[in-house]
Order: structure tokens, then sequence, then C-alpha cells
């Protein structure tokens, strides 16, 4: 949307425009749908076009002046003392208008909401138009379904990508030539703990990207690869763990020993499936950071 002070729209021409505009101007600025078009919903409010709550329970009436000759002081005065038989009583009476901003009027209407506050009535305030606008360009589409003549803002040309940094893309090939998506985890991924086994030396690469892959040396410049990356090693690191605390392992093999599932049915099954579940989000985290690095690199 553009700047507010680059939006030039013309007042609408009947007083049903004008007052749609005010429920809409004022639902924004207050943030709050609980404001009504005077007869239209809810009580008949003698008094305001539109009124409404704001997000403090606070009752606020707005006034439409529909003209373009000014806003004269005994209109001020009426429209005041019709706001005074509004039912709950305001918080705040607001006189718009689609006249241009004024200052002098603007101080006039400060210095009458400061005696009425003072004895303890609502205050006063004045919407010129600009301040109208301002309130409906704030949502394009309040502000489109107004002036439909008003077209979509082009969107800005999508920004090129930067180039990987020089490192990343030799890095990652180092990362291929240790863990392939068909070498140690996808073994793993394939081989069921419950009573299975697999060669010992399927760990060897888990065992060197645990050691070798949280150095300095080995940071991908790219932060999305970087993470990516970091989140498969941690996961290397859970397995391995589980490895090391809950297998048997020999020269040969890893394994859950099928005896456990008689002797030690419980441990059997905690192991064997929490390494069957290591072993898919190996899968899922290998596979993620070879998205992220594929996008990134090309």
């Amino acid at each position: 949307m553009s700047s507010t002070g680059e939006l030039s729209l013309p007042p609408p021409k009947t007083w049903d425009a004008f007052e749609a505009i005010l429920l809409s101007a004022a639902r924004i600025r207050w943030a709050s749908a609980e404001f009504f078009r005077h007869g239209r919903q809810g009580p008949r409010m003698d008094g305001v076009d539109v009124y409404g709550s704001d997000a403090k329970g606070r009752m606020i009436g707005i006034q439409g002046q529909h003209s373009m000759g000014g806003v004269p002081e005994d209109l001020i005065k009426e429209e005041v003392a019709r706001g005074e038989s509004v039912v709950p009583a305001l918080h705040q009476l607001f006189l718009a208008t689609t006249v241009k901003r004024d200052t002098s009027l603007q101080q006039a209407m400060r210095l009458l909401s400061r005696h009425r506050t003072a004895d303890r009535k609502f205050g006063v305030d004045i919407l010129f138009w600009e301040d109208i606008v301002r309130e409906l360009a704030k949502d394009e589409a309040v502000l489109r379904s107004h002036y439909p003549e008003i077209k979509p803002a082009a969107a800005a040309p999508a920004a090129a990508p930067p180039p990987p940094a020089p490192n990343d893309a030799a890095l990652f090939g180092q990362f291929l030539a240790l863990l392939p998506p068909d070498g140690a985890i996808a073994v793993l991924d394939r081989t069921n703990m419950a009573g299975a086994s697999f060669p010992r030396s399927t760990l060897d690469p888990l065992t060197v990207f645990l050691r070798d892959w949280n150095r300095r040396d080995r940071v991908f410049a790219d932060a999305e690869i970087e993470a990516a990356k970091q989140l498969l090693w941690e996961k290397v690191k859970e397995y391995l763990q589980v490895v090391a605390g809950e297998t048997v392992l020999d020269k040969a093999s890893v394994s859950v020993p099928e005896a456990w599932e008689k002797d030690q049915p419980e441990r059997f099954w905690r192991v064997s499936q929490r390494l069957n579940r290591l072993a898919e989000e190996l899968v899922e985290r290998q596979g993620t950071l070879m998205q992220v690095a594929g996008r990134k690199l090309g």
C-alpha cells in the first residue's frame, strides 16, 4: 500500500457511502468490530451516525458532516448537544467531516474538549477527510471495497537469492562423501533392531561425523544449511549414545540380542523401538539437510 501521504481520494458523493466509510475507518482506528451504523444494527442511537466501544470498553460516537463548506461553530454546538442524549453515555464524540484539515478548527475543538472533560462530560474531537483516508489506507482490502477503482499494489519482484558462499559447495561435497543418501543412515533405517543386527563398520561414518563436523572449519556459511546440519549432528549423537549404552557390540556387529526378548522383554522392546525410531529421524534430518543445501547451492 502506498503511504498515506501519497494517497488522495475524493469524498464519496452520497451520505450513505460516507457513513459506510466512517464505519470502516472506526473499526480500523480502534481495532474493534464492535462499531455499528446508527439504526442499522443494535438500538437506535440519537445524536451519532456511528457508535461502538474501544478496547477498554469506552463508548465512542462519530457524527458525520458530509460538506465541503466548512464546519461552523453553531453546528459543532448542535452536534455536541445531540450527543448528550446518547445512552449509554459517550466517552468521546468525534465530528467527522469531508473538509480539509483546519488548524484553527482543531484548536477550537481541543479547547472545547478541555472544558467539557473538566466538567466530567465527554470529550470532543474532529476527524478531517485526510484522517479518515489515513485509517482506510491501513487495510488495502477495506479501502478497495469503498474505492474499487484502486488497483492492487504491484508486487515487488522477488529478490534473487544471494550466491552461495564459495566454501559451502565444497563443504557439502565432503558431507555427501561421508554420508551419502544411500549410505550408513539408510542401512540403519532398513534394519529392524528387534532381533536383527548390522555390521559395526556401519557406524564408522556417523562416528567421524560426530567427531569432526562440529568443528569451526566444518561450519557452513549459510545459516539455514548450518542449522539443518546441526540438527542432524545432534540426532547422530543421540543415536550413538543409545548404541553405546543399550546394545551389545562385538568386533563385527551391533545388536539388541534376541535372548533379551525372553529374559529382558521390557528392555528388548524399549531399546529396539527407540533405535528404530531414531533411525527414522536420522533419515528425516538428513533429507532436510539435502533439500536445504540443494535449494541454496543449486
